[in-house]
């Protein structure tokens, strides 16, 4: 089992230093008393999702959105599709969306890129929503790919949508809403329904904390 966490560390508006309880207790191991010992004990359980998975059909394009610790299950998608192309499997495109909060937040970056050298991915694009420069979110990226994402679910795509927060689902939804209205020429209402029709259909699946 692999587990994946961002640790929470930041200075309050007072000059105070703040951790997160969680995050701070597995980063020190769980143990601050004894240096000999530093073992992380866990009470923990899997809560499965039986619908996030991999089309049947692996002809079926794929689209992957993703941000922060949301691109942990997307490295299982990712690993499974090496796995099927090496068996020997021919399957349909996938492209990547992905964002971090920095350059440093960014992990995983050796197997998104084995998954490009050995064709189980055709395309990733990577925003940072802070930073010096070239500061992005991922919904932005998606909203200037609008005929692509559009003309995927045209054609049988399906979507995965995973992040670390509820919002960031809503802000998935509301950037698809505004590709449908744009791109298919589709009113709010219809948008809506169009949406609507995708995740009953499990066309759009998702995984958010």
């Amino acid at each position: 089992i692999r587990l994946l966490y961002r640790k929470i560390k930041y200075v309050t508006s007072l000059g105070f230093q703040r951790e997160g309880v969680c995050t701070s207790y597995l980063s020190y191991k769980g143990d601050l008393g004894n240096q000999d010992t530093r073992k992380a004990h866990l009470a923990a359980y899997i809560n499965r999702n039986s619908e996030f998975r991999l089309p049947k059909e692996g002809h079926v394009p794929i689209l992957m959105i993703a941000v922060g610790c949301g691109v942990s299950p997307i490295r299982a998608l990712l690993e499974e599709r090496v796995a099927l192309i090496e068996s020997g499997r021919r399957l349909g495109s996938a492209r990547l969306f992905l964002g971090f909060r920095t350059p440093d937040d960014e992990v995983f970056k050796a197997p998104v890129e084995e998954a490009i050298k050995i064709g189980a991915l055709d395309d990733v694009s990577v925003t940072f929503a802070s930073g010096d420069k070239d500061k992005r979110l991922v919904t932005d990226v998606l909203l200037d790919e609008g005929e692509y994402v559009w003309n995927h679910f045209e054609s049988g795509g399906v979507a995965f949508v995973c992040g670390g927060a509820r919002s960031f689902g809503a802000a998935v939804e509301d950037v698809l809403l505004k590709i449908f209205q744009l791109h298919g020429s589709l009113d709010y209402s219809d948008s809506e329904q169009y949406f609507r029709r995708l995740i009953n259909e499990k066309k759009i699946m998702d995984e958010l904390a």
